[in-house]
């Protein structure tokens, strides 16, 4: 049987999106430049290229192993057929594909701005949403969380997934920097349960397109979900520090994430997602976090935009 402690928050762990397709109200250059689509604005057949990252769960496992990160344009692919209203996933590096089709869709868990699939025969899920900051709906970033089930072992490989409309590699700023305003969710599981990052957690997100780099913090706190007779209410993880390159060529970067000052989690990890939207007004990343000593663990994705 896959682990429950790590599918319990898995849904969860996108909390930080919400319904959405408006304004993200960030600057934008006043020269003219490429021409964006919200995703609002969209239609027909589209495919959405991704970033983020993966790992594993099941069969023993408290929390998450085998992470990995994928560079943007590098991870899960998304088609959707707008004559069949389905969604086709395909894994990344060539790996396998599956079918999410609107008999599917849990209504109970979908909302105007986030739709959740559940295949009963498979035990996959999948979750694909706009991605909200603060109350602020963006406009060009989605976030998706994918549980594929292996065959065999009781283990699921897991994708956290960020896409939507990447800004064009021509039009990421090459001169000055930027803050964002950011927001950030997830989930931690260790031995005591499982809790809910999402709500009491905070993020920071500067890039600095002259020098090709990006530096991120994190400041984790929890709140129980499910667990163990006499688990701690809540969790203080701290700070991490996360430092990383936009990639040549691309709107995609990443980075790994390290203890910050008194972090004594002994946690450690990396980040993977890419910029959206004209002159990379929008942002965002997934995330983890673990510390194979303990069998601690911490994923979710962080958005956020140009004020």
């Amino acid at each position: 049987m896959i682990n429950k402690k790590m599918l319990l928050p898995l849904m969860a762990g996108l909390a930080l999106t919400g319904c959405g397709g408006g304004d993200s109200g960030g600057g934008v250059a006043s020269t003219p430049g490429p021409t964006y689509r919200t995703l609002s604005q969209l239609g027909g057949n589209q495919t959405f290229q991704s970033g983020g990252v993966g790992w594993t769960v099941g069969s023993g496992i408290i929390g998450q192993s085998n992470q990995t990160t994928q560079a943007f344009g590098q991870g899960v692919t998304i088609a959707y057929d707008a004559g069949a209203d389905s969604y086709t996933l395909s894994a990344p590096s060539g790996g396998a594909t599956s079918v999410f089709t609107p008999a599917m869709v849990d209504a109970t868990q979908s909302t105007s701005g986030r739709m959740v699939w559940r295949n009963s025969a498979t035990n996959e899920q999948l979750t694909i949403a706009t991605a909200q900051v603060n109350g602020v709906n963006l406009s060009y970033t989605l976030t998706g969380l994918w549980l594929k089930p292996n065959s065999s072992g009781g283990t699921a490989n897991v994708y956290m997934a960020v896409g939507g409309v990447p800004t064009l590699a021509s039009d990421v700023p090459r001169s000055g920097s930027a803050n964002y305003t950011t927001s950030v969710g997830g989930t931690h599981v260790d031995a005591n349960g499982a809790y809910t990052l999402t709500g009491n957690s905070s993020a920071t997100f500067s890039a600095n397109f002259a020098a090709g780099t990006v530096a991120t913090t994190l400041s984790l706190n929890g709140t129980l979900l499910g667990g163990n007779a006499g688990a701690p209410s809540t969790v203080a993880l701290g700070s991490f520090t996360g430092s990383g390159t936009i990639a040549s060529g691309t709107s995609g970067f990443s980075g790994t994430l390290t203890p910050g000052a008194n972090n004594t989690s002994g946690m450690t990890g990396a980040f993977s997602g890419g910029f959206f939207g004209p002159q990379a007004v929008e942002m965002a990343y997934g995330w983890y976090l673990r510390n194979t000593a303990t069998s601690s663990s911490a994923a979710g994705a962080a958005a956020g935009f140009k004020p």
